[in-house]
């Protein structure tokens, strides 16, 4: 039982009190963002439960308290530990009089409010898609219905979690559950990278992309859509075969006017992003999704990944100083081929234990000032930038906290974060690493010959 809580609880926790001594002391910046980022990654993969405080085996008296048994519930979950560490580097940010949302108030909620938009319409629109991609599996075949659901991601973003996991995981059974969720949350993860508004890694560097380098949609489709799209038929390969057979046949009564809901709710947060009268319509579908959910999953969760999703921005900038001093030591005189696939691993890396997210938008500063060495090429900067992004989604699938679509199909598939990464690491790791890899060295040699 020690071992258990020293393992599970006792860690998280003595980091994050360290984190709130070294801050509340004006420490060093590196070390407080390590500690808030180790804090956080251990809370969220379950390693910070109250109920391993105390090495004993008897009932917990915090767990069936009136007023307390909030604190046991809240670290048991993934999502709300995750909340609650940010709300603590909140807590010291303004301790130490710094802007909690430099950029303002609607800069900060805006991303968060389209995912509660986008995840709640998703919810509502889940039994009308599950029938669509029924009829597209009789009509393509499960391989195919498997990357075409998936790069649904690239315009429904995470919602496509919602209606893609619900489809597949009544076809599971409880042993093969691990296995399928992790590999859809590869394909998904991929998924998303045919635009820039859906995938987070994407989203949260393409106004530095366009302003840095220059992308345009081609650019990225080109770069990092065909590498993507290249995980993404691979990774279905390897799970394929663990799916049940094709459910059978139903008629759809009329339109399926939820599935045109989701379609208008994304075109809106597409064509308007961020404009007041789409935040104020994305609340509003979640909230009347809010009262029409029947269970955790549909009344809750877009909520909670919406809040994380502003939590993890918070603790982004609070850890930023750490890993930008571990990224200073790559080699900036090095072959850029070789600087690609080095960055492409290390931001695949930090995604399995951190957001991707967060890992897109630390390594890619690291990519400019790379690609900006004397006698490097606009191509061969664009290939730095490619290989950092691909590096961040593909290493999304590893861990439950690496990718926000990871929570909700951990939901579906009741699968638990230790679960989930055994799976991950044993059936996805090694058999689809090498691809993206093999995708950055093919463009860089056919640039470099054509």
């Amino acid at each position: 039982m020690i071992r258990d809580s020293a393992l599970q609880s006792w860690g998280a926790w003595a980091l994050l009190g360290v984190y709130v001594w070294v801050s509340v002391h004006h420490g060093d910046v590196v070390v407080a963002g390590g500690l808030a980022l180790g804090a956080i990654l251990l809370a969220m993969n379950g390693l910070g439960r109250t109920r391993l405080w105390l090495p004993v085996t008897d009932e917990h008296w915090w767990r069936t308290h009136p007023r307390l048994h909030w604190l046991h519930h809240t670290f048991d979950e993934g999502e709300l530990a995750g909340i609650a560490i940010a709300l603590v580097c909140a807590a010291m940010m303004l301790e130490r009089g710094d802007e909690v949302m430099p950029s303002g108030l609607r800069a900060f909620v805006a991303g968060p409010l389209t995912l509660f938009g986008v995840l709640s319409a998703a919810n509502l629109a889940s039994a009308d898609m599950r029938q669509l991609l029924a009829r597209l599996e009789r009509a393509v075949g499960l391989f195919w219905t498997i990357v075409l659901g998936s790069t649904l991601a690239s315009f429904a973003s995470v919602g496509a979690a919602v209606f893609v996991g619900d489809y597949f995981a009544a076809r599971t059974t409880t042993d093969d559950r691990p296995a399928v969720a992790t590999g859809l949350a590869a394909t998904i993860g991929s998924g998303m990278g045919l635009t820039p508004f859906a995938a987070p890694p994407v989203l949260i560097v393409w106004p530095l992309l366009q302003a840095q380098v220059g992308w345009s949609l081609g650019t990225l489709v080109v770069l990092v859509g065909i590498g993507a799209l290249l995980h993404v038929a691979l990774s279905a390969m390897r799970f394929k075969d663990l799916i049940g057979p094709t459910p059978p046949q139903t008629t759809m009564a009329g339109w399926p006017r939820t599935a045109l809901l989701l379609l208008v709710v994304v075109l809106a947060n597409i064509v308007a992003a961020g404009t007041p009268a789409v935040l104020v319509a994305d609340v509003l579908i979640g909230l009347y999704a809010m009262r029409r959910g029947a269970d955790y999953a549909t009344r809750w969760q877009p909520l909670v990944l919406a809040v994380l999703l502003a939590g993890l921005d918070l603790v982004g900038r609070e850890s930023d100083p750490f890993i930008q001093s571990l990224a200073a030591h790559l080699p900036e005189s090095a072959p850029t081929v070789l600087l690609a696939c080095i960055l492409w691993y290390a931001t695949a890396f930090t995604s399995h234990f951190a957001d991707n997210a967060l890992a897109s938008r630390i390594f890619i500063g690291v990519a400019f000032t790379i690609g900006a060495h004397d006698g490097r090429s606009p191509e061969e900067a664009d290939l730095l930038a490619a290989s950092v992004v691909l590096g961040a989604m593909w290493g999304g699938f590893a861990l439950i906290p690496a990718n926000l679509p990871n929570f909700r199909l951990a939901k579906v598939f009741e699968v638990s974060p230790g679960e989930w990464g055994r799976a991950a690491l044993s059936r996805l790791y090694l058999s689809t690493g090498w691809i993206q890899p093999l995708w950055i060295v093919a463009v860089f040699l056919f640039w470099k010959h054509y």
